[in-house]
């Protein structure tokens, strides 16, 4: 592995780490921005090291474009930030089960969150899985 991709996989692990701190912290405040901005970065991350991993191919680069032109980048950027909303509010409502012991809240928190990854997922990669 090269000097440049180990920086670029040390970046995008760092923000990630980062951002999955900050949203931990928030959500034990009830900061639903804190937790939303964590979450942002802990995505920004995650693209920053996929796109070091899987290397810049010519290919992507066209791909990106040609998305942009149909709109569906825009669909995807939707997807992700409503998925991410939709974690940071069961992530917030994961520490509340926590501290009252609450197995309803808990329950609708493991949804929000199960639900918005795969939003997210599908937002980010184009697929659920």
């Amino acid at each position: 592995m090269k000097i440049l991709e180990t920086a670029g996989l040390l970046l995008g692990s760092t923000v990630l780490v980062m951002g999955l701190g900050i949203s931990a912290i928030s959500a034990s405040q009830k900061s639903f921005p804190g937790v939303f901005i964590g979450f942002v970065l802990f995505v920004a991350g995650y693209k920053v090291s996929q796109f070091v991993a899987r290397g810049s191919e010519e290919t992507e680069v066209r791909e990106v474009v040609d998305d942009i032109v149909k709109g569906s980048m825009l669909i995807d950027f939707l997807m992700t930030l409503v998925g991410v909303g939709t974690i940071g509010y069961g992530f917030i409502l994961l520490f509340e089960s926590l501290k009252e012991v609450d197995f309803v809240i808990a329950a609708t928190a493991s949804a929000l969150m199960f639900s918005g990854y795969v939003m997210g997922h599908y937002g980010v990669n184009r697929t659920v899985v």
